[in-house]
């Protein structure tokens, strides 16, 4: 059996693509010469090139070791997918990123609840002159076949006429 697939099944991290590893270090790069660009033309400093590409290296390898972490804190809940807990505690020695954070998923939370449609009233029967909610124990009185009683009665009276 293939080594990945044995450390999947036994809880292990998922390995990298070794494909995937070139486009998203030439992501990094890229996306922090840009900031650094645009750092320059608002300060009148200069960059060497050679310090964009160590702060993009730092960055990369960052983000990578922040990946392995929250996967481990995953797992280690026995979870398959990282959650925002698994943020809060990555951050603990930054109580700034926790703040934050906090104030980003109660906005979020906010937006769900404005999106969400509100439940349809319940229907409504008509008792008198008022209006009563139909609950589930009218409902089911309602449904239930009229009671079979008075009927065997009156069967049994029919059977009494037909033997004279």
């Amino acid at each position: 059996m293939d080594k990945d697939k044995d450390d999947d099944k036994k809880g292990g991290c998922r390995k990298r693509d070794p494909k995937e590893a070139p486009m998203l270090r030439s992501a990094v790069h890229y996306t922090v010469y840009k900031l650094s660009e645009d750092f320059m033309q608002r300060s009148s400093m200069t960059l060497p090139k050679e310090t964009v590409l160590a702060v993009a290296d730092h960055i990369f390898l960052n983000m990578e070791q922040i990946g392995r972490d929250l996967e481990f804190f995953s797992k280690h809940a026995r979870r398959m997918k990282v959650t925002p807990d698994d943020v809060k505690l990555l951050f603990r020695n930054a109580p700034d990123v926790g703040t934050h954070l906090d104030a980003v998923l109660r906005q979020r939370e906010k937006e769900k609840r404005q999106a969400r449609p509100l439940p349809a009233p319940k229907a409504k029967k008509q008792i008198g002159s008022r209006k009563v909610a139909n609950t589930s124990r009218d409902a089911e009185t309602n449904s239930r076949p009229a009671s079979p009683g008075p009927r065997k009665e009156q069967e049994n009276d029919a059977m009494d006429d037909d033997d004279f």
